[in-house]
């Protein structure tokens, strides 16, 4: 099965999702909308704390964050190319500093997170899918179509500058 996931990972996840019992799919969509509750009331809590803060403190907690969040999977990384990085005090601030500037998609998440919740409106799940989408599609892709809202968002963050993506919010446009 990994075999065939390998040689074709786009039909393999086609095939899921089309193809697949829907008592699973339906749990699986319960599960993501479970957890998608969870973020959005963690990014309406933020909203409140950060309120009047200026976009570079800010900036600064939210990376903070994203590095707590991956701090195990980055002392695992250290250590598996040699490094003596037991405890985060092994990893130097400048180090963490230009992790969250050098790994696109966690530069991209938290441009667009900080944005995000720079907005008076509610944060709702397809905000979510929209985020993960495009932390992962800004850095790798040449063009992206999407919705206004979030092109927006990451032409404010000049994301389409950094990464030399086009952006557009339009099919016709191509």
């Amino acid at each position: 099965m990994l075999d065939a996931i390998r040689r074709d990972p786009a039909y393999a996840l086609f095939d899921y999702l089309t193809s697949g019992e829907e008592v699973i799919r339906l749990a699986a969509v319960r599960l993501n909308s479970a957890s998608s509750a969870d973020l959005i009331a963690g990014i309406e809590s933020r909203r409140a704390v950060a309120a009047g803060q200026p976009l570079a403190m800010r900036k600064r907690a939210y990376g903070a964050r994203l590095i707590v969040d991956e701090l195990d999977f980055i002392l695992a990384t250290g250590r598996q190319l040699g490094l003596d990085w037991r405890t985060v005090s092994d990893v130097s601030s400048s180090l963490v500093r230009s992790i969250l500037v050098n790994i696109p998609v966690l530069n991209v998440e938290r441009e667009l997170v900080l944005r995000l919740e720079d907005q008076s409106r509610a944060v709702v799940e397809n905000d979510l899918r929209d985020m993960s989408a495009f932390t992962t599609a800004i850095p790798f892709s040449d063009v992206i179509v999407a919705e206004k809202p979030f092109v927006n968002l990451a032409r404010q963050a000049r994301l389409d500058e950094t990464y030399g993506t086009t952006l557009m919010t339009s099919v016709f446009d191509l």
